[in-house]
């Protein structure tokens, strides 16, 4: 599957607004959230591939990744590790949306590089009040 981008109309407060990139290897989950983001005002990408994520990161330079744990091939834990190296997303906010609830896998995810970590399933609507904080 091909990544695919929501984009907004530029906006005033929308151009403000970070860039966020969300993978998933189950492309409805991925959808619904992009869709939600991007009705709120945000502009969305979304890979269902973590190789295929890494290429769109070094190329769109999200500010805000929404990662998936359990991703085949290369997990998210590796994904955040390798987005920490990379100069343009070394910054970024990195967001663990998992099915995995354990403290273990909580505090892995962490060390990882992870700024926060939500267990599915989990209302969308808390993902982007988190975003909408940001400075």
């Amino acid at each position: 599957m091909q990544p695919q981008t929501l984009a907004t109309s530029p906006t005033p407060s929308a151009s403000k607004r970070p860039h966020i990139l969300i993978v998933d290897d189950n492309a409805d989950a991925a959808d619904t959230l992009g869709t939600y983001l991007q009705l709120s005002g945000y502009e969305v990408t979304i890979a269902t591939d973590p190789y295929a994520a890494l290429n769109l990161a070094r190329e769109l330079r999200p500010q805000v990744c929404v990662l998936d744990i359990g991703l085949p091939g290369m997990n998210g834990n590796v994904l955040a590790e390798n987005l920490r190296r990379l100069p343009d997303t070394s910054g970024a906010v990195l967001i663990a949306l998992t099915g995995y609830g354990q403290a273990y896998d909580k505090q892995r995810s962490l060390g990882a590089g992870f700024d926060h970590y939500f267990v599915k399933p989990v209302n969308p609507g808390s993902i982007k009040d988190l975003i909408d904080r940001m400075p």
